[in-house]
């Protein structure tokens, strides 16, 4: 293959076709280009953030984005089709969490928000309508630290006559 290397006062952009040994790791596939831009890394496209990746495809079937630990299990799975998964390759979701396990102590997600007991402001999660923000539905959690009384989640709902953008007016449950 062919390797290229262009030094563009300190843009460097490496082309490369065929196969490499870096490092001490051989058999590494080329094809395509990695960009480093102004201290910005490109994959796949000239970078616009700090780390810039762009996929291959547009399906579920292709991943612009795979992040595993040493043993090769996946933390982080991001998907052409644009579904995250979490512990997950196969997201079948915007968002898939998969945590396995049965019994024992497994938390799919931990949501660190809330208010005291005395207030009622925050949502710890907020259901939105058709992508946008309008008539919303939350649950939000009250704490009173280790005390036996004031803990509590409030379920709120958007309430007809409430302007759209208001937020979980109606106090529910």
């Amino acid at each position: 293959g062919t390797t290229t290397i262009t030094n563009n006062t300190d843009n460097y952009v490496l082309t490369a076709t065929g196969t490499a040994t870096i490092n001490g790791e051989s058999n590494l596939t080329f094809d395509g280009s990695i960009l480093y831009v102004n201290g910005s890394l490109g994959v796949g496209v000239s970078p616009t953030a700090r780390v810039h990746v762009k996929g291959s495809g547009a399906t579920s079937s292709t991943t612009s984005l795979l992040v595993q630990n040493s043993g090769g299990n996946t933390a982080l799975a991001v998907k052409d089709d644009l579904n995250i998964g979490i512990l997950t390759t196969s997201p079948s979701a915007a968002l898939d969490i998969a945590q396995a396990g049965v019994g024992g102590n497994y938390n799919a997600l931990f949501l660190r928000a809330g208010n005291s007991a005395t207030t009622s402001g925050s949502n710890q999660i907020l259901f939105g309508y058709s992508a946008q923000t309008n008539y919303a539905h939350a649950i939000k959690t009250r704490h009173q630290s280790a005390n036996a009384i004031d803990n509590a989640m409030d379920f709120h709902v958007w309430k007809y006559g409430d302007a759209a953008a208001t937020a979980a007016g109606q106090y529910v449950m």
